[in-house]
């Protein structure tokens, strides 16, 4: 089957906002895919259509499934982490994580980007050929820290990601 949360045209896109019993968006663990068939892309989760008004949710996406592609999301003003990241094989990019459109933080209260599973791509990969740059994500204004990779998930890949004006991580394996 097919999982796609969003889309590429503006019109595809979905506001998430208000969900404060857990993420706006959960990913299964028993979500077994590649990126061409399981996607959450081009989403405005945490805000208004206004992109700059908070619409918190407890957490932004919460990707426990394996070969998914999370592509070009604004994430921002939730209570917790932006993007989990529990599953395997999974493609995160491009996205823009605890900044509104202005650049303004929000009360962002967890970690930008938080992995814990096995070989995931967090930016580019190293066998990209488009420029690196074009596939890092941006993670701003987090309360807890920018890109963790926990003890529990090895072979990640976590490349040209722009990570700034975040707190730091109180453990060792922060990223950035």
């Amino acid at each position: 089957g097919t999982l796609i949360v969003g889309g590429n045209s503006p019109a595809d896109r979905n506001l998430i906002g208000g969900v404060t019993f857990g993420p706006a968006v959960r990913v299964q663990s028993t979500v077994q895919s590649d990126p061409g068939h399981c996607q959450v892309i081009n989403n405005l989760i945490g805000l208004m259509p206004d992109g700059v008004t908070p619409l918190a949710n407890l957490s932004g996406i919460n990707l426990g499934g394996n070969g998914c592609a999370v592509l070009r999301n604004r994430i921002a003003a939730n209570h917790s982490d932006g993007i989990d990241v529990y599953g395997n094989n999974n493609l995160v990019q491009r996205n823009i994580i605890g900044s509104g459109i202005d650049d303004g933080g929000y009360a962002n209260n967890g970690i930008g980007i938080n992995v814990e599973g096995y070989t995931n791509v967090i930016g580019a990969d190293a066998a990209s050929n488009l420029p690196v740059a074009l596939l890092g994500n941006v993670v701003r204004h987090m309360g807890v820290g920018g890109i963790a990779v926990r003890d529990t998930g090895t072979g990640n890949s976590v490349r040209t990601n722009l990570v700034s004006a975040n707190a730091a991580l109180a453990e060792a394996r922060q990223v950035a």
